[in-house]
């Protein structure tokens, strides 16, 4: 005859024997990944959308000659050595499909990281100073109708294709264009020869930069907007008992609240900014010369004029190593702000 055990007095109904423990853990374990569970499938998705497209643009940054009758040539790291090796040899965008394909577009490569910089940094500052300027005025109190109306106008060039875009303001900016002529009855130019403004080599890249300010704000303006309407007015109203004046109040509390708001828009604006293609490439060209060139439309060029697919991969590979840069940085800067 067999006695069993007793369990101790400190377990009796207590819940804290092995198996009690084991039951607790997969409850709170099963708790925890139901709404991955959920999204599990989206995420999945997403994840085959966005890796193999990566994965294979990596891949072919390590190969040569791609799809061509002789078949691929596995390089390695020599595309990327190539990006880094390289000096500027001048092609232009313009340049002859020979031309294209007998020189490296990769001496391109740091001319046009420079003008990639130069062209995201000051489109960065026009949509900020745009945008949020007139964030800030409708958000003043005044007419709703007017108010409504103006907005409804401000945001149309959002709203137009950039091929749309692109048309206008090369007929805007044209030698006998609107813009030539305005210029011209308020005697600010002479008649002949008129400013070419994307055919010259001193005014193409602020042509295209006023261009992309002017297609950009309105996202930054209604970024704004909304980060202002999230703003108590008890802030205010206390700032104002204080006497502060209206400029104390925007930078001591305007500014501080908007803060989480203006990275963020700093971060989209950069990387879609970064990545834009149509408009340099529909308005210039990269040209004259290679004076507008700029990273993405580079990338198109090595692959598609000069049938360098593995060097235009490279390429790809670092244009999103800089945005993944921006990124990083972003998230940490955003982390402190919130701590």
């Amino acid at each position: 005859m067999t006695t069993s055990t007793p369990e101790p007095p400190g377990l009796i109904g207590t819940g804290t024997s092995p198996g009690a423990r084991r039951m607790r853990r997969v409850r709170t374990f099963r708790k925890a990944a139901l709404p991955y569970l959920f999204i599990a499938p989206a995420l999945i998705v997403l994840g085959v959308i966005m890796a193999f497209p990566m994965l294979r643009v990596f891949q072919m940054s390590l190969f040569q000659d791609l799809f061509s009758r002789e078949g691929e040539q596995f390089v390695g790291l020599q595309n990327y050595r190539d990006i880094f090796q390289c000096l500027d040899v001048g092609i232009g965008i313009r340049a002859s499909r020979a031309t294209i394909a007998a020189e490296s577009c990769s001496a391109l490569f740091w001319p046009s990281l420079k003008n990639s910089l130069i062209f995201v940094s000051v489109s960065l500052v026009i949509h900020q100073v745009v945008g949020g300027g007139l964030a800030l005025l409708l958000n003043e109190g005044g007419n709703t109708r007017f108010r409504s109306f103006a907005r409804g106008v401000f945001i149309l060039p959002w709203l137009i294709i950039p091929a749309v875009v692109a048309m206008i303001w090369v007929l805007l900016l044209d030698p006998r264009g609107g813009f030539n002529s305005t210029l011209r009855t308020l005697g600010i130019v002479e008649c002949c020869p008129f400013p070419e403004w994307f055919s010259s080599f001193d005014l193409a890249m602020a042509a295209l930069i006023v261009t992309n300010g002017w297609a950009g704000y309105p996202f930054t303006m209604l970024m704004w907007l909304a980060g202002l309407q999230s703003i108590r007015t008890d802030l205010y109203e206390a700032a104002s008992v204080d006497g502060a004046s209206r400029w104390q109040r925007f930078r001591h509390v305007t500014l501080p609240a908007m803060a989480p708001t203006i990275f963020t828009i700093l971060l989209l604006d950069t990387i879609w900014t970064f990545r834009n293609w149509d408009l340099p490439w529909l308005t210039t060209g990269g040209g004259p010369g290679d004076t507008t060139m700029v990273l993405p439309l580079l990338t198109y060029r090595e692959a598609f004029l000069g049938f360098r697919f593995g060097s235009s991969a490279a390429m790809a590979v670092m244009i999103l190593l800089i945005t993944g840069f921006f990124v990083f940085w972003y998230l940490r800067i955003r982390g402190r702000l919130l701590d």
